[in-house]
């Protein structure tokens, strides 16, 4: 009998509406703030609805803006087939150290080299990929793989870019 009552109780709640906020994480991707400094749009957030009627709820932890970004990227993604054809893509690297159970000297750490993807003029974000090694000739192998994978059109591609790292720019084969 308690149980029931219970989850009369329980069932009796209306549901809480929570926004989403797809700009924010955004935003967050495309200047490099941490889901923790974006936590700080939850006081400015409260601060502007002071006097709503509390319909929704404005409550911004870290792990809401980690899946928030990582939902807008998901559809970034699987919106990569409407970007066809290509005029311009920029490539950048970034080695992550990753801890895992193989040690090297005192450290339990794998280094990794992923690459992100962008199209432009429209500055929008096509995708990553990982490399084994930051080698020019691995990096550039695959970004021609990850262009063939998803059936980018390049037939009118105009421009490759990147950063001006030695490995992309380099005078004895650079990526580029």
């Amino acid at each position: 009998m308690k149980q029931k009552d219970v989850s009369k109780n329980l069932s009796s709640k209306p549901p809480i509406k929570r926004m989403k906020f797809p700009e924010l994480a955004s935003a967050c991707d495309r200047t490099g703030v941490s889901d923790r400094a974006t936590a700080l749009t939850r006081s400015v957030i409260s601060d502007l609805t002071a006097s709503a009627s509390g319909e929704c709820s404005f409550v911004i932890d870290r792990s809401k803006v980690r899946r928030e970004r990582s939902r807008k990227r998901k559809s970034l993604q699987q919106q990569g087939g409407s970007y066809k054809p290509l005029f311009a893509v920029y490539f950048d690297g970034r080695r992550d150290i990753t801890h895992v159970s193989e040690q090297i000297g005192k450290h339990f750490v794998r280094k990794k080299e992923h690459i992100s993807l962008k199209e432009e003029p429209k500055s929008r974000y096509l995708g990553n990929f990982a490399v084994k090694t930051g080698s020019a000739k691995v990096i550039s192998d695959g970004l021609l793989n990850y262009l063939e994978t998803n059936e980018i059109i390049t037939n009118h591609m105009i421009a490759v870019g990147c950063d001006g790292t030695a490995v992309n720019t380099g005078p004895k084969g650079g990526a580029i």
